[in-house]
């Protein structure tokens, strides 16, 4: 892991680690450190040197400082709440420019949020709409399109489609 993780650009983590899974002494500079998992105050992915020598973002400041990647460096006053640059609202409304140094160590902590997962739920909850009306509407538009002709005329020979196609003319 310590090898893989000198090696990366970018290393991303969900765990529910309560020990650090990635150690700052092991980044190199340029590093970009996404923590996602360990969102209780006694979870932890990274060590208090990735977070120490990181610019610090975060989805939202009160979930994410409860998390123990950010609560345990707060309550041992290591950083305070200064430390984090900004939010994801921030971040995505260019409030903050976030990285500004290719060299610098980048932290992104994500303890969720509802607004979230309601998003993403609402996504897959579409998209599953979205497939079903295609499997029930592709047979009737492959049907549709070789009685079109006499549809057009205003003839519907099928029981079936005559209930939900209705002549053009």
């Amino acid at each position: 892991l310590k090898a893989a993780c000198g090696a990366a650009d970018v290393i991303s983590t969900v765990t529910a680690s309560t020990r650090p899974v990635v150690h700052g002494d092991w980044l190199r500079p340029g590093t970009h450190l996404d923590l996602i998992g360990a969102f209780k105050g006694d979870m932890r992915e990274s060590d208090d040197r990735a977070i120490l020598q990181a610019q610090v973002f975060v989805d939202r400041r009160d979930g994410a400082t409860m998390a123990g990647d950010l609560a345990i460096p707060l309550a041992a006053g290591l950083i305070d709440p200064s430390h984090i640059l900004g939010d994801l609202s921030e971040l995505s409304q260019g409030q903050h420019v976030g990285r500004q140094d290719d060299a610098a160590f980048t932290v992104f902590k994500s303890a969720g949020m509802a607004l979230q997962d309601l998003a993403a739920a609402t996504l897959a909850h579409g998209q599953v709409m979205l497939d079903k009306a295609q499997s029930i509407l592709a047979p009737l538009a492959r049907t549709f399109a070789l009685t079109r002709p006499t549809c057009l005329t205003g003839h519907v020979p099928d029981t079936h489609l005559r209930q939900s196609v209705r002549p053009l003319f």
